[in-house]
C-alpha cells in the first residue's frame, strides 16, 4: 500500500528537476546576451518569454504521471479508496517541485549576475510572479492530464499546456488589436520584451499579477482534486465543481482586459552621464561600463562633422518610448555581441545624421549617394560598420565584407578629403542632402 500512497520515486523528482534546470540554463544563456550586464528589469521579462519549453516538458511529465489514473485503469485501481489529497499529492509535489526548483537552478547564473548589478523590491516581486506563474502552469497541466482521454493524453497535454500559457498573447494580437484593450496584464508571457531600457515594471501591476497567479494556483489545486475524481469515477458532478473552481480566476482575467492596467512605464531612472563636447551621453547604471568606449566613438564622430550639424540639445542614449532621435542607441539586449551592437548602432546613427527631410520616393534614386555619405562618416571616424553582402562576379557566390573606401567613386572622393574639406563639403551641400538633390557632379 505504501507504493500506492507514495508512488513517486525521489529520483523521478531529481531527474525532472535536473532536466528542467538544464533546459532553462541553455535557454537563458543562448537567448539572453550577457555582455551588456543587464539588470533584473530586463532579464526577468526575457525569462518569462522562455516559458513555453519548460511548460511543454511539465505537461508531458503530468501526462505520464497521471496516465494510469482513469476509470478504465487496472494499474492504480486501489487508489480510488484513498482521498483525492492522498491520491494526487505524491504526483503533484513531484511536478510542482521540479517546475519551481528546476527553472530557478537553470536561471541561477543569469539571475545572480543581474542581481549583482542592481536588486530592488519590485524586481523581487516580479521574480515571485514568474515562479508562482510556473506553479500555476504546472497545476493547469495536471488538470489537463486528468481531463484528456488516455489515447491522446501524452500528445495533447503538453500542447494544450503551452496553448494555455500563450492564449493571452494570441488574444492580444488577433482579438484586441486596435481596441485599446490588452490581455497581457495577467498573462503568463507577453509575446515580446515589453521591459527594456529605460522602461520599468509597474509596482501596482506586479502586485495584481502576484495576487492573480496565487489565486489561479489555489483554485487550480482544488479543481485538480475534483477533476481527478472525475477521471477515476466518470461522475460529471466532479467535473462541474472543478470548472466552478476555475471560474473565479477566469472572471478576474476577463476584468483585467476591461481595465487593461499599464504593464510597463517609462520614467527617468538613475543614470550615469558624460559630457561629450556640446552633447550629453546618459545610460542606466547597469550599462555604465559602455560609456568610455561610446565617448571615444562619439568624439571621433563629431570631429568629422561641422559644428552643430546635429542639434547640441539632442540626447545620446536609449530610446524613450517611441521617441527615436538621430543619436539614439540600439537596445544592447537585442544583440549577441558588443561588436554586433556597435556596428548596427553607429550605422543607424550615421544614417540618421544624413537622413533626408524629403519623401522616401523622392530619394529612391539617390539611395547610393546616401549610403556613400553614411559610409564616408563611419570610415573617416574609424567607427564600427555593418557587414554588407555581395556576389562574387567570378564564382557567383554570396559573400559578406566590410565597406572599404574604393567601394564607389563617391565614397572614394569623400574619404580622401581632409577633415576641414569634408566639413566644408557638407556645409556647401547641406540643402541638397536635406532635399534629395544630390548628383554625381557634387562628388567632384
Amino acid at each position: 500500500m505504501r507504493g500506492l500512497i507514495f508512488p513517486i520515486k525521489t529520483w523521478w523528482l531529481l531527474g525532472l528537476t535536473a532536466f528542467l534546470a538544464l533546459v532553462c540554463l541553455v535557454q537563458s544563456v543562448a537567448l539572453i546576451p550577457t555582455w551588456p550586464n543587464p539588470d533584473l528589469r530586463v532579464v526577468i521579462p526575457q525569462l518569462q518569454e522562455q516559458l513555453i519549453v519548460p511548460v511543454v516538458i511539465i505537461g508531458l511529465a503530468a501526462a505520464i504521471f497521471f496516465d494510469p489514473q482513469g476509470k478504465k485503469s487496472v494499474v492504480i485501481g486501489p487508489l480510488t479508496v484513498l482521498s483525492p489529497t492522498r491520491r494526487i499529492l505524491p504526483f503533484a509535489f513531484t511536478i510542482w517541485g521540479a517546475a519551481v526548483v528546476g527553472p530557478i537552478l537553470g536561471w541561477g547564473y543569469m539571475l545572480v549576475r543581474s542581481a549583482a548589478v542592481r536588486f530592488r523590491l519590485i524586481d523581487l516581486i516580479a521574480f515571485l510572479v514568474l515562479i508562482i506563474s510556473l506553479f500555476a502552469a504546472a497545476t493547469l497541466a495536471m488538470v489537463l492530464a486528468n481531463l484528456l482521454p488516455p489515447k491522446w493524453k501524452l500528445v495533447l497535454t503538453p500542447l494544450l499546456s503551452a496553448l494555455v500559457v500563450f492564449v493571452p498573447v494570441i488574444m492580444n494580437v488577433y482579438l484586441l488589436a486596435g481596441t485599446g484593450k490588452s490581455s497581457l496584464s495577467l498573462a503568463f508571457m507577453w509575446g515580446t520584451s515589453l521591459v527594456s531600457y529605460p522602461t520599468d515594471f509597474v509596482m501596482s501591476t506586479e502586485l495584481i499579477r502576484l495576487v492573480y497567479f496565487v489565486l489561479l494556483s489555489v483554485c487550480g489545486v482544488y479543481a485538480l482534486m475534483r477533476f481527478n475524481s472525475y477521471a477515476l469515477t466518470g461522475r460529471r458532478s466532479f467535473a462541474i465543481v472543478g470548472l466552478v473552481y476555475l471560474l473565479a480566476p477566469a472572471l478576474v482575467f476577463a476584468s483585467s482586459i476591461l481595465m487593461s492596467p499599464v504593464v510597463t512605464k517609462y520614467e527617468d531612472d538613475r543614470q550615469k552621464c558624460e559630457v561629450i563636447g556640446e552633447y550629453r551621453l546618459c545610460l542606466p547604471i547597469a550599462q555604465a561600463t559602455l560609456i568610455p568606449s561610446l565617448k571615444e566613438h562619439f568624439q571621433q564622430l563629431f570631429a568629422q562633422l561641422p559644428n552643430a550639424w546635429v542639434d547640441p540639445k539632442t540626447p545620446i542614449g536609449f530610446a524613450e518610448g517611441a521617441i527615436i532621435g538621430p543619436l539614439t542607441l540600439q537596445n544592447p539586449g537585442n544583440f549577441k555581441t558588443r561588436q554586433e551592437w556597435e556596428q548596427v548602432t553607429f550605422s543607424n546613427i550615421a544614417y540618421n545624421i544624413f537622413a533626408s527631410s524629403g519623401h522616401a520616393s523622392a530619394c529612391s534614386n539617390q539611395a547610393q549617394f546616401y549610403d556613400d555619405l553614411r559610409n564616408s562618416l563611419l570610415l573617416r571616424a574609424k567607427l564600427p560598420m555593418d557587414l554588407v553582402y555581395g556576389v562574387n562576379e567570378e564564382t557567383g557566390q554570396e559573400n559578406e565584407h566590410t565597406i572599404s573606401a574604393d567601394e564607389s567613386p563617391q565614397l572614394a572622393f569623400l574619404t580622401k578629403l581632409s577633415t576641414a574639406e569634408y566639413q566644408q563639403w557638407l556645409l556647401k551641400h547641406r540643402d541638397s542632402i536635406a532635399t534629395c538633390k544630390l548628383s554625381k557632379e557634387n562628388f567632384r
